[in-house]
């Protein structure tokens, strides 16, 4: 019997640490993950609002002028203007909320400052 240790589990830890080092380092990256994220639920978010806004139109004309087809696309067409106004009012309000951010504005002077 020898006396030495076998060496798989040792070649096996080796050969574990640059997975796991790659691992880490996707992990670490975590904010695109999450703005990926976010911008997925804001389009999303959009493509309701304009999907009902197109809805609500379309029925409210159909229900006042009856059950013409060109009436009703058209109050479908307006329905879909006022959600796009909607949407772009709650971005602007979004966005103004937030206010300037400090360390975009250095970055963009630096850069002035290099050029």
């Amino acid at each position: 019997m020898k006396n030495q240790l076998d060496p798989t589990p040792i070649r096996l830890a080796l050969s574990l640490t640059e997975p796991i080092r790659s691992f880490l380092n996707i992990v670490s990256k975590g904010p695109k993950l999450f703005d990926q994220l976010y911008q997925l639920g804001f389009r999303l978010h959009v493509a309701l609002t304009l999907f009902t806004s197109y809805l609500v139109g379309y029925t409210s004309f159909r229900a006042l002028f009856g059950h013409t087809p060109a009436m009703s696309a058209v109050g479908g067409i307006l329905g879909l203007v006022v959600g796009m106004l909607v949407e772009t009012l709650l971005f602007t309000i979004g966005t103004s909320s937030q206010g300037p951010n400090p360390s975009n504005l250095t970055t963009s002077t630096s850069k002035l400052k290099k050029n």
